[in-house]
């Protein structure tokens, strides 16, 4: 049996994370990368493999964009 999670719970923890990474800004990330710029990734596996926190990474994305 998969365990769930609150979504409530997922949010404010997601919310208070976020509030501490970011704050105003990633004042390193101004610094280097051009205002409108986008990135994408891939993940790539050569062997069967777990992925944890889906949930979180999800709402992460969710409340940082639209687009994710």
């Amino acid at each position: 049996m998969e365990p769930t999670l609150d979504p409530r719970a997922v949010r404010a923890m997601v919310d208070r994370f976020l509030s501490e990474d970011i704050g105003r800004g990633d004042i390193t990330t101004q610094a280097v990368i051009p205002p409108g710029r986008h990135g994408s990734a891939q993940i790539e596996l050569r062997q069967p493999a777990v992925l944890a926190g889906l949930p979180v990474a999800r709402e992460c994305f969710a409340l940082l964009s639209a687009d994710v």
